[in-house]
């Protein structure tokens, strides 16, 4: 558990860079196109209206050159075409700015169209790595409450497992205690069989020796197993 625990947080932390980096990069490209609005803030009409003369200037130039080089005038007209030539051709290389201009706001706008799509692109994946996040962080928490409840599980365990210890330890004193008492009831019970076995003979004996010796009385004539018996309990007799 703590090893998933660890992972997942090593995954959030990882997602986390990333989204700073991503955050990072996205005022980046915010900065940038701020720059290019600015930069792209030109008169578009005098723009389009600067290429669209520029042909026929190129062309009058040509014209009036043309003039200049084949007729034949006066110095003054000369001068005047040629003063003429000389304000086209500063028209000329000014719509030739704004047609440079021109190439270079298209591809500003090209650019600008560029940075914005990356910065969507960027903003997207902000908001796919916030959403892992947030799934991250709720099996964070999952996994966190699962824990939890293993090791409450683990101190209930352990306290029962103490419990039935302190139960079985009692169950073996109360056994040696049982066992120490059986030993001594039957230690009672066999003295007091043997204590019973002994009377019970020397009733028998005794008896048996009555019965022997109403017969030696009646007919003075005994079997030698009679005479041991009347011999034997005579011999007890003084031994007690």
């Amino acid at each position: 558990m703590r090893e998933t625990i660890d992972k997942i947080r090593e995954n959030m932390k990882g997602k986390l860079d990333e989204l700073q980096s991503l955050k990072a990069k996205k005022e980046e490209l915010l900065n940038e196109l701020n720059q290019m609005r600015e930069a792209l803030k030109v008169d578009d009409k005098a723009k389009t209206e600067g290429v669209s003369n520029l042909a026929a200037i190129q062309r009058r130039i040509r014209e009036l050159e043309w003039q200049v080089q084949t007729n034949s005038l006066d110095i003054e007209e000369e001068k005047r075409l040629v003063k003429r030539i000389e304000e086209l051709r500063k028209k000329e290389n000014e719509l030739k700015k704004y047609a440079k201009l021109k190439e270079k706001y298209k591809e500003g706008r090209a650019q600008l169209l560029a940075k914005k799509v990356e910065l969507s692109t960027v903003r997207s994946k902000m908001t796919e790595i916030v959403g892992e996040l947030k799934i991250q962080r709720e099996l964070l928490e999952k996994k966190k409450a699962e824990r939890d409840a293993i090791v409450n599980q683990i101190i209930e365990l352990k306290k029962r497992i103490e419990e039935l210890s302190a139960m079985i330890d009692k169950l073996g004193n109360d056994v040696s205690e049982k066992q120490k008492e059986l030993g001594s009831a039957i230690e009672m019970s066999r003295r007091g069989s043997q204590t019973w076995s002994r009377q019970e003979e020397q009733r028998i004996m005794e008896k048996k020796k009555e019965e022997v010796k109403e017969k030696m009385k009646k007919t003075n004539r005994l079997s030698f197993h009679e005479f041991r018996i009347l011999y034997d309990g005579a011999q007890g007799s003084d031994g007690e």
